[in-house]
């Protein structure tokens, strides 16, 4: 079975040069080319808003990608 979609989140730690999280989601759908979706930053240290922020953005990413694909397909078909 051939892959509908792909999101890939990632979250990368501070460094020398900056002193923030830096957070990038990918998408991918069927065959088509990796696309950044998303890009922000999350200060250091994580806050409980931020975490809950973090992933209230990558739920709704999540949801927005399943209905513009699988959803759709599945509300065209009845």
């Amino acid at each position: 079975m051939a892959r509908t979609w792909k999101l890939e989140v990632e979250l990368h730690p501070t460094n020398d040069v900056r002193d923030y999280y830096c957070v990038e989601a990918f998408e991918t759908v069927r065959r088509g080319m990796r696309n950044r979706v998303l890009h922000f930053a999350l200060d250091k240290p994580l806050a409980a808003d931020s975490v809950e922020f973090l992933c209230e953005t990558i739920s709704a990413e999540i949801t927005s990608l399943v209905d513009r694909t699988v959803g759709r397909q599945e509300r065209l078909a009845l």
